[in-house]
């Protein structure tokens, strides 16, 4: 490296050694001395893999967490003893933040109330229609594998379900039931590509006897993260299937859900029926299919329509620990949400199977402080005198773990942040209406810079500081902004790095095989270096990638 002009060099595990092992830590060491030996400096990624900070000390009470609820509909002017489904959650982990209620105008449809069975059916049945669908769906000896799945209508898209093409998804009512529409929720929690030219093909198939089946109708839908209503024909059956028809093949390797589905009448709406549009995206929940989505209001019906102010009430202390909820409910309809937050799931990767865990907390600086604990400052120490000299530095790589909308502090540090509590504001967040639309917008504003500043500021500023205490520079490759991305202040954010990297692709034009550079519609992979400007940072780092061009540019041409 030194002969050629490389003055240092970037870790990112070593194969076929066990990570984090006495083997993998004597091979560390060596390296090192080898880098001292020749006058050059190593640096070390935070975790295995190369996003973005995890490993498998981290428990789900430390890791990436997202805000899930369940919302009950109930008739007022009575006292209501019932059981508050527990909001759907991952890795068994979930935690009650409270418990609201909200006067509605929204009336249990005929598919809440039915409450079909719903379930998965995972064999995998191709494009087959008529008498082959009828064959494959149970007519023969051959039954399909299932998953129960009676989550896909509790009104939340967080509880999606995972479906690849040819799966079905089963509703089995006790009588016939009437339907004039279905409404499906497709969603893809992050994609790279365009989520608005994602489409999606479907048919739907009825049946009186679950074993021979009719087609009712077959649609597409063009777009994620949004519900969209199709009208089919009016149909009455005990049992119905969805069958996934196709899907788009880019960015396959992301799995592909439904978030929601319900049959109904043509008057009824869907339990998930959000005021605001693009609320997956607005509340960090998804990916936007465009940024303007964000700038969206709902159409306004009548001023009587939208509350003059929040008339949320907080019926926490009416629900014990078990769900089981008793209020003496004031007159008119209302909506109880059981409100809490589970782990996103989200793992390091690509990292080996010694290396792989959840993703750490990005707005908990005691999550940080365990994943630093556990890897980094080994990694430090273990370099003993080398460390900020040889090992000169830590860094944190390209942000490709999703997204994160809440942690165990989140109603405190937003009533710190914004001046207000976010308790009156919660349905919001679960697609209610709560007050005008500019002020319930506004507030959603406010939601998404909390999050900002918290990932700004107890993850990227405080690993710096981490970083510093022991010695050692920060490098990072921030997120570059965009629907993609956490709502970060991208220039902010950079400023905490030592070093601020970012990426670049040397693709090709196949025809031509000149190389392609990014365009000026994508602005934002500047922003590292508009923040180096800013902040004085006269060295920059960057990922690139000089094979697709045919080695056609030298490294400077590149720059």
């Amino acid at each position: 490296m030194l002969n050629i002009g490389l003055f240092g060099g970037e870790d990112f595990g070593i194969s076929r050694v066990k990570f984090n092992s006495p083997e993998w830590y004597e091979m560390f060491r060596w390296a090192l001395q080898e880098a001292d030996r020749l006058g050059i400096v190593l640096g070390a990624h935070n975790c295995d893999g190369w996003s973005s900070s995890g490993g498998p000390w981290i428990t789900p009470e430390m890791s990436m967490k997202q805000y899930v609820w369940t919302k009950t509909i109930v008739t007022g002017g009575r006292k209501v003893s019932i059981q508050l489904p527990k909001p759907y959650s991952e890795k068994d982990f979930y935690r009650d933040v409270a418990v609201v209620a909200i006067r509605t105008n929204e009336t249990p449809g005929s598919f809440y109330t039915c409450k079909p069975k719903i379930t998965l059916l995972t064999g995998n049945y191709g494009n087959a229609s008529g008498d082959a669908f009828n064959q494959l769906l149970g007519t023969g000896s051959r039954k399909p594998s299932a998953v129960s799945a009676d989550w896909l209508a509790d009104g939340n898209p967080v509880s999606a379900l995972p479906v690849v093409r040819g799966n079905q998804i089963e509703f089995a009512f006790d009588q016939p039931f009437r339907a004039d529409k279905i409404v499906i929720h497709p969603r893809k929690r992050f994609m790279w590509a365009d989520a608005a030219a994602f489409v999606s093909r479907y048919s739907l198939w009825g049946s009186d006897n679950g074993r021979s089946f009719k087609q009712i109708a077959r649609f597409e839908i063009k777009g994620l993260n949004e519900s969209v209503e199709t009208t089919i024909p009016p149909s009455e059956y005990r049992f119905y299937r969805l069958q996934i028809d196709d899907l788009s093949d880019f960015d396959s390797f992301l799995p592909f859900t439904i978030a929601e589905a319900e049959l109904l009448k043509a008057y009824e709406k869907p339990l998930f029926a959000p005021v605001m549009p693009s609320l997956t995206a607005k509340t960090v929940s998804a990916k936007a299919g465009r940024m303007i989505d964000f700038e969206r209001l709902p159409a306004i019906v009548s001023e009587k329509y939208y509350p003059k102010t929040p008339n949320t009430v907080d019926v926490s202390a009416f629900m014990t620990s078990d769900g089981a909820f008793t209020w003496d409910v004031p007159n008119g309809n209302w909506a109880i949400i059981r409100f809490g937050y589970t782990t996103t799931g989200a793992t390091n990767a690509p990292a080996t199977a010694e290396g792989t865990g959840l993703e750490c907390d990005k707005m908990d600086t005691v999550a940080l402080n365990v994943h630093f604990s556990n890897f980094p400052a080994r990694l430090i120490k273990e370099a003993g005198s080398l460390a900020g000299s040889t090992f000169r530095y830590i860094f944190i790589d390209s942000w490709e773990c999703g997204y994160q909308n809440w942690t165990g502090n989140f109603p405190a540090e937003f009533e710190k942040r914004r001046g207000y509590s976010i308790m009156p504001w919660l349905p919001v967040l679960c697609g209610m209406n709560v007050t005008q639309p500019e002020q319930m917008d506004a507030f959603l504003y406010d939601f998404r810079k909390t999050i900002a500043e918290l990932i700004e500021e107890y993850y990227y500023q405080h690993f710096s500081q981490l970083c510093h205490r022991m010695g050692v520079d920060f490098h990072a490759e921030v997120t570059y902004g965009g629907a993609g991305y956490p709502p970060l202040d991208i220039l902010k954010a950079n400023s905490y790095a030592d070093l601020p990297m970012f990426e670049f692709w040397a693709g090709h034009n196949p025809a031509t095989s000149y190389p392609e550079y990014t365009p000026a519609y994508q602005p934002e992979y500047n922003f590292p270096a508009f923040a180096a400007a800013m902040y004085n940072k006269p060295v920059m780092g960057a990922e690139s990638y000089t094979a697709q061009a045919h080695y056609s540019e030298s490294p400077w041409g590149l720059k």
